[in-house]
């Protein structure tokens, strides 16, 4: 009896341990899952942070590359507004020139004017003592040459060119077919003029209407005029 007592005891000891056994190892595994959940919770905690750090990190790169983006704007439009004022520039010193050279011409053909003129006072004009006048053959119009043609600046009244509706302004490109292009104020003269009741072709453009052509056959007379 004091055998199976003993026995009991023992059998009874050992289940003990073994339930505690079971509860140290239920424990110890909720132990370890609970420092898992937290490990996973911070590592959790830990790449958030990182992904905000980053966002943070990607939104300063998009401003940065905004400011870039502006910036090179701004740079383009000072180097086109640079680009077209030297254009602007360059087109006015053009001009300028074009002017000079221009001026520079007409004060060539008013100095040849000049000695034309006299030069017809003194060989192609007749004095008419008896009332002061001189006397040429020709159309009747006075003229200045400008580039390459010439340009009337004055119609004597009663002469063939009045009559035949040439007028101040009007701008002769052709004589008899040739152009005037390349004559000097003698050579025009020279064309211009000639015999009574002799004819001359002129091809000219209207004053005031420069798209239009007009061609004309005048004839020569006597023209008087006061120097």
């Amino acid at each position: 009896m004091h055998s199976m007592d003993k026995k009991q005891t023992q059998t009874t000891t050992l289940l003990l341990m073994a339930l505690l056994l079971i509860a140290i190892a239920a424990i110890a595994l909720s132990v370890l899952n609970y420092k898992s959940h937290e490990a996973i919770a911070y590592n959790q905690r830990e790449m958030e942070t990182k992904i905000a750090h980053l966002e943070q990190q990607l939104d300063a790169i998009k401003q940065i590359n905004s400011q870039l983006l502006a910036f090179n704007k701004n740079t383009e439009d000072i180097v086109n507004d640079l680009t077209s004022t030297q254009n602007k520039t360059s087109t006015r010193i053009d001009t300028l020139f074009d002017q000079i050279a221009i001026q520079s011409n007409e004060i060539n053909y008013i100095k040849e004017d000049i000695k034309d003129s006299k030069d017809d006072s003194e060989q192609n004009f007749i004095f008419n003592k008896k009332n002061a006048t001189y006397l040429y053959e020709g159309i009747g119009i006075e003229t200045t040459k400008r580039h390459t043609s010439f340009i009337v600046v004055k119609v004597i009244k009663g002469s063939p060119a009045e009559k035949s509706g040439l007028y101040q302004g009007d701008e002769i490109l052709t004589i008899d077919g040739e152009s005037v292009s390349d004559f000097t104020r003698t050579q025009f003269l020279a064309k211009m003029r000639g015999p009574k009741n002799s004819e001359v072709t002129l091809t000219y453009k209207p004053s005031g209407n420069l798209l239009k052509t007009i061609k004309k056959t005048l004839r020569r007379d006597i023209i008087e005029i006061t120097k």
